[in-house]
């Protein structure tokens, strides 16, 4: 989330009003249901992420981006990392900021 907000297109707000919604829930699994509780605490979109172990050294990391309160994606990606350390994460969230989260349109 750092990277986003970095970017200076988005601004993160406090979960903790709805950390009890967010625990309970799969919110990257159930096609938009993040939207009503992002609406809670005031929102204009939601990022939801799922991460998947593909084998011993590859992860796949996806990203949507959710229009609040129409809850449209609004941009998305995924990226494939080789590898689970630091060096690999940093590279790869940078990527997936960078080259689809911040250019809607593009292909993820």
């Amino acid at each position: 989330m750092r990277l986003l907000e970095h970017s200076g297109t988005y601004v993160a707000s406090s979960v903790q009003p709805i950390a009890r919604v967010i625990a309970g829930n799969d919110l990257a699994g159930c096609n938009g249901c993040a939207v009503a509780p992002a609406r809670e605490v005031g929102a204009e979109a939601v990022a939801t992420g799922l991460v998947q172990k593909v084998s011993a050294l590859i992860l796949s990391v996806n990203i949507a981006i959710r229009a609040v309160p129409g809850g449209q994606v609004i941009a998305s990606g995924s990226v494939d990392l080789s590898g689970d350390d630091d060096v690999s994460w940093q590279r790869g969230a940078a990527w997936l900021v960078a080259d689809r989260l911040l250019r809607p349109g593009r292909p993820g």
